[in-house]
C-alpha cells in the first residue's frame, strides 16, 4: 500500500485528507496489513471452527409463555388519550 492508494481511497470515500492525515492513515493501514500477514502465517488446519467463544454458552432468552391479555377497553383506559379505538400520540412528522 502506498500514498497514492490512500489518495484514491480518500477520493472514493469523498474524504478530504491532509498530507499528515494521509501519512498517518498509510502507517496505520500498513500495520493492519502486517498484522493480517502474521495471522495468515498461523497454521489453523487442525483447529475446529467454533460458533461461540464460550463452549457452554446457551441462549439467554426466556421461553415464551401465554398469559392473559388486556381487552381493548382495558388497554385504551390505560392510555392518556384515545380516539376511535386508537391511542392518540403527539405528531412525529411536522410539515
Amino acid at each position: 500500500m502506498e500514498k497514492d492508494d490512500i489518495q484514491k481511497l480518500g477520493k472514493l470515500a469523498k474524504i478530504d485528507l491532509s498530507d499528515d492525515e494521509q501519512d498517518l492513515l498509510l502507517a496505520n493501514l500498513q500495520k493492519v496489513l502486517l498484522y493480517m500477514e502474521d495471522l495468515n502465517a498461523i497454521d489453523t488446519d487442525d483447529v475446529v471452527p467454533c460458533d461461540f467463544i464460550l463452549e457452554h454458552a446457551q441462549n439467554a432468552m426466556a421461553e415464551d409463555t401465554v398469559s392473559k391479555t388486556l381487552t381493548t377497553k382495558e388497554f385504551l383506559d390505560n392510555s392518556p388519550s384515545h380516539t376511535g379505538g386508537m391511542i392518540r400520540v403527539p405528531p412525529v412528522i411536522q410539515f
